[in-house]
């Protein structure tokens, strides 16, 4: 989240290199978002929050769609490094998914509100902004399905991003549903996860797959 000398105080305006000024707009947008949500906050509201014009916003972005997308493709960016250093720092396949999940989870809770706002009314289908947050998605679901690669020797490429996109989708409903006031601790989302995806896994790995006719 955007510190409190992020934003000026005083409204004094003073010029910045495009690229500080983009990431204060950047800081000052998600914190504005997670104030009023993304469909109540205007692109008013955040030059105003800034300390800059509006048009000053419009000329970094193109439009509001395109601000959201700027935020969405950050984080990611963001949640992309915490997650790779994870598992990079992991000393065995079953650590490296319990810490990329941890990453995960933990990069959320400490963004919950805004990502909350984001994820449930602030991206509309077919806009710039869900173009990102699909491209997020993407890049989530191809680190796993690069992991479950690397550790498996009965994984097939195909497969290995279909059980991505089926991680991806339940961690991110898991972390961000709405109506959970008092949401249970990183380490216990991780630790549920784990239950089902790990021991999955390992079947996985050993060539075992669920046939209907013995389910039947």
């Amino acid at each position: 989240m955007i510190s409190a000398t992020a934003i000026p105080g005083n409204r004094v305006r003073r010029r910045l290199p495009r690229d500080e000024r983009a990431r204060q707009l950047l800081d000052v947008a998600e914190m504005v978002f997670a104030d009023r949500g993304v469909q109540a906050s205007s692109m008013e509201d955040i030059a105003e929050q800034a300390g800059v014009t509006k048009p000053i916003v419009y000329d970094h972005f193109g439009s509001k769609d395109g601000l959201v997308a700027a935020v969405v493709m950050r984080a990611g960016a963001i949640l992309g490094e915490a997650v790779l250093g994870a598992v990079a720092a992991a000393a065995s396949p079953e650590q490296a998914v319990a810490e990329g999940l941890t990453a995960y989870f933990r990069f959320i809770e400490e963004r919950r509100t805004s990502l909350h706002s984001l994820l449930s009314e602030g991206v509309a289908p077919g806009t710039e902004a869900a173009a990102a947050l699909e491209r997020v998605r993407g890049q989530q679901a191809d680190m796993i399905a690069a992991l479950l690669l690397e550790h498996s020797e009965q994984a097939i490429p195909a497969e290995a991003q279909l059980y991505a996109q089926i991680v991806v989708g339940a961690t991110e409903r898991l972390a961000t549903r709405p109506g959970v006031t008092e949401p249970p601790s990183v380490e216990i989302l991780t630790r549920h996860v784990m239950d089902v995806i790990w021991c999955g896994f390992a079947a996985l790995r050993d060539g075992r797959r669920w046939d209907p006719a013995v389910g039947g």
